[in-house]
C-alpha cells in the first residue's frame, strides 16, 4: 500500500491537505495516529526519521524497522479545514 501511495502521488501535484492520518502496520493491525497541516509534507517526514532508524516514536521504529516498510501503509482518516 506504502508504493501504491508513493506511485499515486508521484502523477499528481501535491496538495496542502490538513487533516488526521495514521500509518497502519499491515502485519498485526497496529496504527500510529497523528494529525499535520500538511500530511504529504508529514508523511515524508515520517518516512525519512523511520528510514534513518531516527524516529521519535521508539514503539513505531522498532516496528518499521522489524517489518520493514512494505509492510506498512499510509492513510488518510479526515481532512479538516485550516483555519
Amino acid at each position: 500500500m506504502v508504493r501504491e501511495w508513493e506511485s499515486e502521488c508521484e502523477n499528481m501535484a501535491r496538495e496542502i491537505l490538513t487533516g488526521i492520518y495514521k500509518i497502519t502496520n499491515l502485519d498485526n493491525g497496529k496504527m500510529y495516529v497523528g494529525q499535520a497541516t500538511d500530511i504529504y509534507r508529514r508523511w515524508d517526514e515520517h518516512k525519512r526519521a523511520l528510514n534513518s532508524n531516527r524516529h521519535d516514536n521508539n514503539y513505531l521504529q522498532n516496528s518499521w524497522n522489524l517489518h520493514g516498510e512494505t509492510s506498512f501503509a499510509f492513510d488518510i482518516i479526515e481532512l479538516c479545514d485550516y483555519t
